[in-house]
């Protein structure tokens, strides 16, 4: 007995040594993902993205307590009402009270799991281990919290005269017809008398000059010159091509989209900056991929699962593209001649 439970204490311990020094990675939580692209179709006012996240058919609640039920194609009509209801806070639209909520707290985390949250007016719940947006309550009216509008204050009634005096007719004056338009000669002007009747066929005949009539010119309207292909040059549409390309592991394309001598650099200041050339880059990519984006707190994660949920870039990620640098993670993009491109990855050696 004792042989064998010495036995089995070494097969444990060699067990746990073998995955002592693997980490241990923790299951997405389901509420941080849900908040995230919940949070950042709000703020983009992206009725699509808002349709993932929302299970259907999707209720809202009035004043009077009844309920509407909303199908996934008439959403869009209720989007902008949800956007602009009221959060419960004085002056604040659901809007503004998601856009400085940048995550959910451990409490309505924990929550979430088991029931279902209220974050202002809106429901949140869990439906087999995913979080989706399932109600609003918009009984409290509009956000603005505007008065309402002053009645008009009532003008006595105008005075009515008991004897209304008709209005004096206008005679009309009509042109007159082609007969009648002859200008009447006056008496003291004398008359020239008529030729008699036989010296008219002495007379010669009366000649009327025809103008010829000028050249008409046709003029040709020139054709409208086709419209060149506008060339967009959102970062939105790089990061398509470039996210498509990462996940697919397309690295001959990433190249296309990376400008070389790509530089990788450590998060501290005094960290040295090394740069590679493109027949350095293949041995990189796969690194770069597995780099920690430092995403949400003890939860590892990797820049290839950061790029999978990121369907769109953040509006935070967003807000810097006038400046021509983007960080998405802890990879650095770059407008250089009106183009996008990869240049730049945070990591550490």
């Amino acid at each position: 007995m004792a042989v064998f439970t010495a036995l089995v204490l070494t097969v444990l311990s060699l067990v746990g040594g073998a995955s002592a020094g693997e980490p241990r990675v923790r299951q997405r939580d389901p509420a941080v993902f849900f908040w995230y692209h919940f949070r950042t179709a709000i703020l983009a006012e992206n009725v699509q993205l808002l349709r993932d996240t929302t299970r259907f058919p999707f209720e809202t609640t009035a004043a009077d307590g009844s309920v509407t039920r909303h199908s996934r194609g008439s959403f869009s009509k209720i989007f902008r009402e949800l956007l602009e209801a009221p959060s419960g806070t004085k002056g604040k639209t659901m809007r503004d009270l998601i856009a400085g909520k940048e995550d959910l707290s451990e409490k309505e985390r924990t929550a979430l799991k088991n029931e279902e949250i209220r974050i202002g007016c809106f429901r949140i719940a869990t439906k087999k281990e995913t979080c989706l947006f399932v109600g609003a309550d918009l009984g409290t009216g509009t956000v603005a919290e505007k008065k309402a509008p002053s009645p008009a204050k009532e003008l006595p009634p105008a005075p009515t005269d008991p004897t209304p005096v008709p209005l004096a007719s206008t005679p009309v004056v009509r042109p007159p017809k082609a007969a009648e338009a002859e200008v009447p000669v006056p008496a003291e002007e004398a008359v020239e008398e008529e030729p008699p009747l036989e010296n008219l066929a002495r007379s010669e005949p009366e000649t009327t000059a025809v103008v010829p009539a000028s050249p008409i010119k046709l003029v040709k309207k020139s054709k409208p010159k086709p419209e060149e292909p506008r060339k967009d040059l959102s970062f939105r549409f790089y990061w398509n091509d470039f996210r498509k390309a990462a996940l697919d592991n397309e690295v001959e394309t990433i190249k296309s989209l990376t400008r070389f001598a790509f530089e990788t650099k450590g998060p501290l200041e005094g960290d040295k900056t090394k740069k590679y050339v493109v027949r350095e880059f293949d041995l990189l990519w796969p690194r770069l991929l597995e780099a920690d984006p430092h995403a949400w707190g003890p939860l590892r994660d990797s820049m290839k699962e950061m790029i999978a949920r990121r369907e769109e870039p953040s509006v935070e990620e967003m807000a810097t593209e006038q400046t021509g640098q983007i960080q998405v993670g802890v990879f650095i993009f770059r407008k250089i001649r009106d183009r996008w491109f990869f240049t730049r990855a945070i990591l550490p050696e």
